[in-house]
């Protein structure tokens, strides 16, 4: 009888283990998935006050207007998303349409890829660690290779318009 009691207290304790190590396994994975979430996003736009100056004249943007940056890839590798804030694909392609809500027309402004402007260097947490002088098509190469590669382009589009908005990429 006694050899029972002294099992039962050995798979007690076993269990008692086993559920610690589930419970921190489980809560390790709950912290990592909320890592990962948060890793991928840049600092909001921080934009200019509506006002810019160009050569000793300031000029006052118009408020009725929205740009969409169009982006065209050197490469289509599917739908997976990188594991590193480093990719290989760069944005041979871009192009800011600009639609004037009050007059309903559009212009298009395409943008050299070679131009050169500051882009943001992405830390392995997603996070801006630097700003480099860089063909404006590396932008894309800082980031996931998806959403945060294409709003580090805009944002070095912005920088190059003297921090005009960017609304939207595609």
């Amino acid at each position: 009888m006694r050899k029972s009691k002294v099992d039962t207290s050995r798979y007690v304790r076993i269990g008692v283990i086993a559920v610690l190590l589930i419970a921190l396994i489980s809560v390790g994975l709950i912290l990592l998935h909320k890592w990962e979430e948060s890793r991928g996003k840049l600092p909001e736009y921080q934009g200019n006050d509506g006002v810019l100056e160009y050569q000793g004249k300031e000029y006052v943007l118009r408020q009725n207007v929205e740009t969409f940056l169009v982006l065209g890839l050197d490469k289509f590798e599917g739908e997976g998303i990188a594991d590193s804030y480093n990719n290989d694909k760069q944005a041979d392609f871009l192009i800011l349409l600009v639609f004037d809500h009050e007059t309903q027309k559009s212009t298009a402004i395409q943008i050299n890829r070679d131009t050169m402007v500051n882009v943001n260097v992405l830390g392995v947490a997603g996070n801006k660690v630097d700003t480099v002088t860089r063909q404006i098509a590396l932008a894309h190469t800082y980031g996931n290779g998806r959403d945060v590669s294409c709003r580090n382009t805009a944002d070095s589009v912005s920088s190059l318009l003297k921090g005009v908005k960017i609304n939207h990429y595609l």
